[in-house]
């Protein structure tokens, strides 16, 4: 199964953060909503949670550009490589 994920995905783990920051969210929305922690820390739970998911999904984004900007240089260094050489 991991390997299905490594040929739709560069990085699995850095994929999986995708769903645990709509949990996190989901979890901030439900805290709000609901009040379950009084009336006094809601907000502040609430937002720490939505804070985190923002978190996440920012160090995913950074992630594929990151894993997308070395794959790209990787491969215009090797065109680059090729074009450079006599062997044609």
């Amino acid at each position: 199964m991991i390997d299905t994920y490594m040929d739709r995905f560069e990085h699995p783990y850095l994929f999986t953060l995708v769903p645990v920051a709509g949990l996190l969210l989901v979890l901030g929305v439900i805290v709000d909503v609901t009040g379950i922690a009084g009336p006094r820390y809601t907000n502040f739970i609430a937002g720490f949670l939505a804070l985190y998911a923002v978190v996440a999904l920012i160090i995913c984004a950074l992630g594929y550009v990151a894993l997308y900007s070395i794959s790209f240089t990787t491969e215009a260094l090797r065109q680059w490589r090729i074009d450079r050489s006599e062997l044609e």
